[in-house]
């Protein structure tokens, strides 16, 4: 008889768990006899059979979800910290009972050397013991553990120590906030601006290329001598207006409020948006909570001083003004509205003489109004053209004599990492070049800007139904629109990687908007100092970017202007085009124009029937028959409803042709071997 193999004893592990049950539970197959004192029912979940000796070295899921691993860890760590404490008892005890000895038995050094000895060689052995009970060695699951966490403290170290930003004066609790916003290295514009500023609290007139960090350049200085302000004052003292900065657009000044409020969050100072586009109550409600800083629109910051606004009432509290995109509010449209402002700020000689003024922006060559010299005569600074227009804004502004200019602009004021291009065309094959260039050059995110509103407002209509289909509907920004629609469409714009925002120049100045590949410019800026600002939506932060102007025959002699203000001795690269693929860009477009006018046609009849209606229903007059027919309201007439069938004939050619690529459908183009097409361009064949 074969002998029987000795079975190793099994042990398992998990864990017992408690199972819900009805009350009749199991009453059709048992007897009632046998449910008699039942109190709960469990379970044995998450077990696991294993040899008795290898029992301790298993993983198991704890309550929490925790692994067993970690949970030997944390035993080992409790027993090697308690076997820590004894130590420390016993030596403590040890050396209480050594003087003892010494004095019952002077004459025995070699015993208290062995027993001296003899500890030490007792702690060495339970110090090894701990070591090798440490998490991270012996066992690799904790050795990734350990390496896991090493790595993860590697990652949350900053590029750079914080002595960096404490080298230019900035406290502590605003290098907190600038560490969480990942800022560990301060600009050059910064760096030059923060000491003077903060330590010397001298005026500063700033210019540097777009996206080189001008608003923190004034935003910590500011927050930093509010703080010491008010850590002079007495802390009883009644809060009051401190700062004011002032911005040509609303989203610009949304975007700076955002900026101080992340640096300043641990400094307590409190800030106010006030700009038009929203109820002037509300920004009543907020102005009485008594803010320290404000950032507000010139036009209606003027008219909460006119309406007398408590708040605003006494100016001459405020320590601190910030002018920001210089060029544009000395220009006509602002001017009359900043004039204002500052006449009242400068109505006490006093407080204007203590007050420290920040003004920036990307370039210095500002454009003042001939009615600003006629008012304020201007001493010429030299025969540099860059002194006299400083020497305007000093007097306009009235900063102090001691002035620091910190002047970091480049001569051709665009960022470094901008690669400029140019395409001429011709009025008609305008829209034809921008599909071209959003389909195959500027796939990434993308902004249009255009001189008209009426310009945006068309290109939206055409484009949408071009883009939409490809996951880039088109987003619109122009001052018509409403506040809080602007900015959504922004923030919108942002979260997609692959958008295109139609905008006028409303979004040109002082908006960061993170990773914009190219900016189109549709209609060729004005003048320079726009072309610069539009162009600096993209390349900001050191990074790269691609600017495209479109030139045609009226757009020349501008397009000439912006190449001799910005020093370029050679014209603009030329953006090469595939006439091929221009070919089916062209025939997409065409499409969608008409499907554009016919929708145009049917919005146009169904507003003048609307508006026909409610007058007849506001003057209690009821419509006959034949105005009904005419204007096609109850049974549509054959204008109405033919141009409708038209309008979804060609929205369903267009999604048809939308769903091809352009390539697939160009004549001798292999879309199954793609290796061929360049073959063929290299021997010189047509594709």
């Amino acid at each position: 008889m074969p002998k029987r193999k000795k079975l190793k004893k099994m042990t398992f592990e998990g864990e017992w768990k408690p199972v819900a049950y009805d009350q009749p539970f199991m009453l059709d197959s048992c007897e009632d006899f046998l449910l008699d004192g039942l109190v709960e029912i469990q379970e044995l979940t998450d077990y696991t059979f294993q040899p008795a000796s290898s029992a301790k070295k298993t993983s198991k899921k704890t309550k929490e979800g925790e692994t067993e691993v970690t949970r030997d860890v944390s035993k080992r760590k409790l027993k090697a910290e308690k076997r820590k404490e004894d130590r420390k008892a016993k030596r403590q005890k040890k050396k209480k009972a050594e003087p003892e000895e010494d004095e019952a038995q002077p004459d025995r050094p070699e015993e208290t050397a062995a027993n001296t000895n003899a500890i030490k060689d007792n702690g060495e052995k339970e110090q090894e013991e701990i070591e090798e009970e440490e998490p991270g060695t012996g066992d690799p699951r904790r050795e990734d553990e350990t390496q896991e966490t090493a790595r993860g403290s590697s990652d949350e170290r900053p590029e750079c120590e914080p002595s960096r930003w404490e080298q230019l004066e900035v406290s502590s609790v605003i290098v907190k906030a600038l560490k969480e916003m990942n800022f560990h290295n301060p600009t050059p514009i910064q760096e030059e601006c923060l000491p003077l500023a903060i330590r010397s609290r001298r005026d500063i007139i700033g210019a540097a290329e777009t996206g080189s960090g001008k608003t923190l350049a004034f935003g910590i200085p500011l927050l930093e001598n509010i703080m010491a302000d008010k850590a002079s004052e007495e802390a009883e003292s009644e809060t009051h207006l401190r700062a004011i900065i002032i911005t040509p657009t609303r989203e610009l000044a949304s975007q700076i409020k955002t900026h101080i409020d992340a640096v300043g969050k641990y400094t307590g100072i409190k800030t106010v948006l006030i700009v038009g586009g929203m109820f002037k109550e509300k920004q009543d409600r907020l102005l009485s909570r008594r803010p320290d800083i404000i950032i507000a629109t010139p036009g209606r910051l003027f008219d909460h001083m006119q309406t007398q606004t408590p708040y605003l009432a006494c100016l001459h509290t405020v320590r601190y003004l910030v002018i920001d995109e210089a060029d544009r509010m000395v220009e006509h449209g602002h001017f009359r509205e900043l004039t204002d402002i500052l006449e009242r700020l400068n109505a006490d000689e006093r407080a204007a003489a203590k007050r420290q003024t920040f003004v920036f922006s990307a370039t210095l060559q500002l454009d003042v109004d001939k009615s600003i010299q006629k008012r304020r005569p201007v001493e010429q600074a030299g025969s540099n053209e860059v002194k006299d227009r400083i020497g305007n804004i000093s007097s306009l502004l009235g900063l102090k004599s001691n002035a620091k200019v910190v002047d970091l602009s480049k001569p051709e004021a665009t960022a470094g990492g901008l690669s400029e291009h140019r395409l001429p065309c011709t009025l008609k094959n305008k829209d034809y070049l921008l599909y071209y260039l959003l389909m195959m050059e500027a796939t990434g995110r993308t902004l249009v800007f255009c001189n008209s509103l009426d310009c945006v407002r068309r290109l939206y209509g055409v484009f949408s139904y071009l883009l939409t289909e490809t996951g880039r509907s088109p987003l619109v920004l122009h001052a018509a629109m409403h506040q809080k629609q602007r900015l959504k469409n922004l923030e919108r714009f942002r979260e997609n990687p692959r958008g295109v925002l139609l905008a006028s120049d409303v979004a040109s100045r002082g908006l960061d908007i993170p990773d914009v590949q190219c900016v189109i410019h549709y209609q060729v800026p004005r003048n320079p100092d726009l072309y610069v600002h539009r162009s600096g939506r993209t390349a900001r932060a050191f990074k790269v970017g691609s600017s495209v102007m479109l030139v045609d025959p009226s757009d020349a002699a501008a397009a000439q202007k912006i190449q001799r203000a910005l020093h370029r001795e050679t014209d603009l690269p030329l953006v090469e085009v595939d006439s091929k693929i221009f070919r089916f860009a062209q025939e997409r477009v065409d499409l969608a124009r008409k499907i554009d006018q016919v929708e145009h046609a049917l919005r146009k009849e169904a507003s003048n029937d609307e508006w026909f209606i409610k007058a007849a229903e506001e003057s209690e007059m009821m419509l006959d028959e034949d105005d009904e027919k005419k204007m096609n309201i109850q049974t549509g007439g054959k204008t109405r409803k033919a141009q409708s069938k038209e309008s979804k004939a060609l929205k369903k050619q267009l999604k048809l042709i939308l769903s091809q690529p352009i390539k697939s459908r160009m004549p001798g183009f292999s879309a199954k071997y793609p290796s061929l097409n360049f073959t063929k361009q290299r021997m010189g064949l047509p594709i």
